[in-house]
């Protein structure tokens, strides 16, 4: 979300699907100190619940350097990404991620017929994914190409989801540097307000990693971060697909094991 509105109605709905999976009603009081003290280091929004719980929240957004956004609009994305788009591919009750190699489409491939092919691959192996991370090779092509597939259960009720991420050389150092860069701007302004609980909200609003690689990125900065063990929850917000789906998925990644605490949040405009 690129203004300060869609930061305050991010947070706003983030609480309210927060709440909602643990069954509580949304904070009787929520204000954004960051927009009213501009001349003092202020966190970005304050919670309170009528029991006299407080959340302070940290929000940053989790970007891909500036080439990363080029290299989604490569070959490889115009063979997955309309995957995202056909509704005859999804799994009923999941969100799966596929995560391609930016280098895996062979020189002089034919781009439909992979796509077709990958196609046809998906819909065969969706109901066998085991939940969480696999990684398996795309069968019936000409060439390898090794997919690392996250699968993740929204509930019974749930419409499916397919989204695409990218991975090559470069994008996990880039992912390294983009967390440490986060983590010095907001970690020290987060711990030290006086608050019952923490949270610190990783935006994702252009799509090149997924909630494991910033948990995986998470532990190995921690012993460099050592305040990050004053952090009650980090949670990776995906507002990627917002315009396309309306809602927005979050994902608790830190301290406990990803994807233990998960939910889909609608998004609704209290302005509009």
């Amino acid at each position: 979300m690129a203004s300060e509105d869609d930061d305050k109605v991010l947070i706003r709905n983030f609480l309210r699907g927060y709440a909602g999976s643990l069954g509580l009603s949304p904070p009787k009081k929520l204000t954004f100190p960051d927009k009213l003290e501009r001349e003092i280091e202020a966190i970005d929004a304050l919670a309170t619940w009528d029991s006299g719980q407080s959340l302070a929240i940290e929000h940053t957004l989790i970007q891909p350097f500036p080439d990363e956004q080029y290299k989604l609009k490569g070959e490889i994305g115009r063979i997955f990404e309309p995957l995202c788009d056909d509704p005859a591919v999804p799994l009923a009750g999941y969100h799966i991620w596929l995560k391609v190699p930016l280098d895996g489409l062979a020189k002089g491939a034919d781009r439909n017929g992979v796509a077709r092919v990958v196609r046809t691959w998906f819909q065969t192996i969706r109901d066998l994914l085991p939940d969480g991370r696999s990684e398996l090779p795309v069968s019936g092509l000409a060439f390898d190409l090794k997919l690392v597939v996250y699968k993740q259960f929204l509930g019974h009720e749930a419409k499916g989801a397919v989204s695409v991420t990218y991975f090559g050389e470069r994008t996990e150092g880039e992912l390294s540097g983009v967390i440490r860069k986060a983590l010095d701007d907001k970690l020290c302004k987060l711990v030290k307000y006086k608050a019952q609980m923490r949270f610190l909200l990783f935006e994702m609003s252009v799509r090149s990693y997924v909630a494991w690689d910033v948990a995986k990125h998470l532990d190995l900065l921690k012993n460099d971060f050592p305040k990050l063990s004053n952090v009650d929850n980090v949670w990776v917000v995906d507002t990627s697909e917002v315009n396309r789906l309306g809602r927005f998925f979050c994902t608790d990644v830190w301290p406990v094991e990803v994807g233990k605490r998960f939910f889909a949040c609608d998004w609704v405009d209290d302005n509009q």
